[in-house]
């Protein structure tokens, strides 16, 4: 196992190696030269790596680099939604404000991702929160002329924003789960 998560311990020589060669490569014009283990997982889509890393050594979901971006961030970033998964169900914030975009739900928004933003929104991201160079989710995703998206996220606005709609849903609903009920239940079919 030491062998598999060498190339990510950052003060091993395996990193030193190939991370200034991976970094002058992909990322030659982003100002942030360091980083930590858990955001090159991410960055680098490798979620066979992060299920095996410890869930406490070297990798806080929470740290953010010198331009104030998480792991999270960092995933969502190529559209990584198996590794973004993962880092909520490790305890990423849904809702930290990251880098340029603002929220993970913002930049996720922006950049097209609707596998990523529904899992976001299923995680409680806050879709009027404020930041980042477009404002909020919505305006995010019509900027990139993310339709879908843009759909998505007003539906969820107005239910949001009308309580009474919520509650005739789920009166809906449980009033389907109790008729379906007792369609199925044998004292019915006597």
């Amino acid at each position: 196992m030491r062998e598999f998560l060498a190339p990510y311990d950052t003060e091993g020589e395996a990193f030193k190696f190939w991370f200034s060669r991976f970094w002058t490569k992909t990322r030659q014009f982003d100002s942030g030269k360091s980083t930590m283990s858990i955001r090159l997982v991410a960055l680098s889509n490798h979620d066979k790596v992060l299920e095996h890393f410890p869930s406490k050594t070297a990798t806080n979901v929470q740290a953010k680099d010198e331009a104030v971006r998480t792991a999270l961030y960092w995933g969502l970033g190529l559209g990584h939604d198996r590794i973004v998964q993962m880092l909520l169900d490790r305890g990423a914030d849904v809702n930290a404000q990251d880098g340029g975009y603002g929220s993970a739900l913002q930049a996720a928004s922006a950049r097209g991702y609707d596998k990523i933003v529904q899992t976001l929104l299923d995680r409680s991201a806050d879709i009027s929160a404020q930041g980042g160079k477009h404002g909020n989710a919505l305006q995010a995703a019509s900027f990139g002329d993310h339709d879908n998206i843009v759909r998505v996220l007003r539906a969820r606005t107005q239910l949001l924003h009308c309580p009474s709609r919520i509650r005739i849903v789920i009166n809906n609903a449980k009033r389907g789960a109790r008729d379906l009920l007792s369609r199925l239940s044998p004292k019915s079919s006597a």
